[in-house]
C-alpha cells in the first residue's frame, strides 16, 4: 500500500491510515464528544459493521455496558492521559458479545488541546475461553481434592496446615477451621513424639523430595488411635527450594484389624490341630483309666472307705473326660447334619437330662412355649450340645433355690427366638463382652470352650447369639434361628 504523499497530511496521519488498513486488532478514533469518526478494517472484522453503518454513532452504542462504559473509559483517560488493556466488553452487529481489552489515549493538538481519542481493541474471545477451561478445570481437580474420602493436606515449610479436605474432617474430626494454621503436632500420639517422628518424615521429604507409603498411626479428635498410611511430597518453587508440603493419608485401621484376626485365626488354628491330637492321644488311655477304677470301685464293700476315694477320683475323670470332649468339638467340629426336628421336644430331652442335677441344688428348671411343636433344620446333636451347655452354665451360676428359664417365641420379623434365662449372679460388665471368646471361663475348673463352641454352632446353623445381664439379677442368652431354617407346619407329612 502506497502512503499519501499530499504535503498536507502529516507523516503520523499517514502512519495512522496504514496501521487501520492493516492491523487485525480494532483502531477507532472518536472527537471529544464520543462519537465515532474512523473504523478500521480489523474493527469492521470484529464487530461486523461497514463503515458507513457506525460511523457518526456513539461509542457507547458498541459498548455492552453503554453511555456509563464510556464514561468510565473517558474517566480512566482524562485521570492517566491513556489505558493499557483495559478490559471490556463490545456488542457485534449481531448482538453477539465480544470481550476485548482497550488499549487508547487522547488525542490532542499542536496546544495540546484535547480533541478526541484513538483505541485499540484486542478480541479476547480465544483466552476468554481458554480463562474458563482453565478455571472449569481448577474447579473440577479443586473438587478432587476438596471432597475426596482420603485425608488431602498441604503444608507450608514450617509444618503447618494451609489446607485440609473433607476427607481430613471425616478421618480425624478436625474442622478445616480448626486446623488451618496449626501444626500436625496435635495428630501425633505421645510416644511418636517423644521419636521425633514429624521430624524424620519432614527431613526425608526435604531431601527425597517424597516419603511414600509410610504406615504409622495418629490420634483423632476424639482421643481414638487410628492405623494410617502416607505419601509426602515437597512443593518446590522455581528456584529448587522447598516451601511446603503436600500429604495424602489413607485411614486403614479396618484393614490393619483384618490382618490381626487372620493372624490370630492362624494361632488359634495351629492350636486347633495341636488340641485335636492331644484330646484324641488324652482320650482312649482315659477310656482306659474310667474303666479300670470303675471295676475296682464296684468290686469293693459298700462301706469300704476306699469306695468314697475312688468315687471322687472317678468324677475328676469324668471332668477331664467332658474337658477333652470339649476341646476336641471346640477344635475339630464335625460336619453338621441338618434334618427336620422338633425344637420343643429337643429341648425337653436337654431339660429331662439335667432334671437331677437341678433338683439337688433346688433349682426350678422349665421351658416355655406357645407352641407344643416348633419345626426346624438343624444338627440334632449340635443342638443337644448347645442347650446342654447353657444350662448347665446357667444351673451353675444359680444359688441354690432359683430358676432357669428356656422360652421359644416365633418373633414378628420371622425369626424363632429363643432365650436361655437365670436369676443368678450375673456376669460383670468387663466380662461380658468376652464371654465368646476361647478360652476365657469365670470357673476355676472351666476351659472357656464351652461358650464358644455355642457361638460357633449357632453361627453355623446362620443364626445369632447375644448375651444380656445384671450383677445379682441374672442372665439371659438370646439365640435367633433365622426363618429359612424354620420349617413350616403346611410341609411337615409331606
Amino acid at each position: 500500500m502506497e502512503v499519501s504523499r499530499d504535503p498536507q497530511v502529516l507523516p503520523e496521519e499517514a502512519c495512522y491510515q496504514s496501521c487501520r488498513l492493516v492491523c487485525r486488532d480494532a483502531i477507532i478514533t472518536t472527537d471529544s464528544r464520543g462519537v465515532l469518526n474512523s473504523y478500521s478494517q480489523g474493527a469492521q472484522t470484529l464487530l461486523g459493521y461497514l463503515p458507513v453503518e457506525i460511523i457518526g454513532k456513539p461509542l457507547w452504542d458498541i459498548l455492552k455496558g453503554g453511555e456509563q462504559e464510556a464514561k468510565r473509559i473517558q474517566r480512566r483517560l482524562e485521570e492517566r492521559n491513556e489505558v493499557y488493556l483495559f478490559e471490556s466488553e463490545v456488542i457485534g452487529k449481531d448482538q453477539k458479545v465480544i470481550p476485548v481489552s482497550f488499549s487508547a489515549s487522547l488525542l490532542r493538538d499542536r496546544e495540546g488541546v484535547a480533541h478526541g481519542m484513538i483505541a485499540i481493541c484486542h478480541d479476547r474471545s480465544q483466552l476468554h475461553r481458554l480463562e474458563v477451561e482453565i478455571h472449569q478445570k481448577d474447579q473440577f481437580f479443586a473438587s478432587i481434592v476438596r471432597n475426596s474420602a482420603d485425608v488431602i493436606l498441604t503444608l507450608d515449610s514450617n509444618e503447618c496446615v494451609t489446607s485440609w479436605n473433607k476427607g481430613a474432617e471425616a478421618v480425624f474430626g478436625y474442622s478445616e477451621a480448626e486446623m488451618l494454621g496449626r501444626s500436625l503436632e496435635i495428630l501425633i500420639p505421645e510416644d511418636l513424639k517423644e521419636q521425633k517422628e514429624l521430624e524424620k518424615i519432614s527431613r526425608t521429604a526435604r531431601l527425597e523430595g517424597y516419603l511414600r507409603s509410610y504406615q504409622t498411626q495418629r490420634i483423632t479428635k476424639d482421643g481414638r488411635l487410628i492405623d494410617v498410611i502416607f505419601t509426602r511430597t515437597a512443593i518446590k518453587d522455581s528456584d529448587g527450594s522447598v516451601i511446603g508440603f503436600s500429604s495424602v493419608i489413607k485411614d486403614i485401621t479396618g484393614q490393619k484389624l483384618i490382618e490381626r484376626h487372620l493372624a490370630q485365626m492362624e494361632k488359634l488354628s495351629a492350636i486347633g490341630e495341636l488340641s485335636a491330637g492331644l484330646a484324641h492321644e488324652i482320650k482312649n488311655p482315659l477310656a482306659g483309666i474310667k474303666g479300670a477304677i470303675e471295676i475296682i470301685r464296684d468290686g469293693l464293700a459298700n462301706d469300704h472307705p476306699n469306695r468314697m476315694i475312688l468315687g471322687e477320683v472317678l468324677a475328676e475323670v469324668t471332668r477331664i473326660d467332658r474337658i477333652v470332649m470339649d476341646l476336641l468339638s471346640y477344635s475339630k467340629p464335625r460336619k453338621s447334619d441338618f434334618a427336620t426336628l422338633d425344637l420343643v421336644a429337643l429341648i425337653r430331652q436337654v431339660i429331662a437330662l439335667l432334671e437331677n442335677l437341678a433338683q439337688t441344688k433346688e433349682i426350678q428348671l422349665t421351658l416355655k412355649s406357645r407352641n407344643e411343636t416348633t419345626l426346624l433344620s438343624a444338627d440334632e446333636n449340635e443342638l443337644k450340645q448347645l442347650f446342654m451347655n447353657l444350662l448347665l452354665n446357667s444351673i451353675e451360676a444359680t444359688p441354690r433355690g432359683g430358676s432357669v428359664e428356656v422360652s421359644l417365641e416365633e418373633a414378628s420379623d420371622s425369626k424363632l427366638c429363643v432365650s436361655v434365662s437365670d436369676n443368678g449372679l450375673g456376669i460383670l460388665p468387663e466380662r461380658l463382652s468376652k464371654i465368646f471368646q476361647p478360652f476365657f471361663t469365670t470357673k476355676k475348673a472351666g476351659t472357656g470352650l464351652g461358650l464358644a463352641t455355642c457361638k460357633r454352632i449357632v453361627l453355623d446353623h446362620g443364626g445369632e447369639i447375644r448375651v444380656e445381664s445384671e450383677v445379682g439379677k441374672g442372665t439371659r442368652f438370646h439365640i435367633d434361628f433365622p426363618l429359612n431354617r424354620i420349617v413350616p407346619m403346611s410341609l411337615v407329612g409331606r
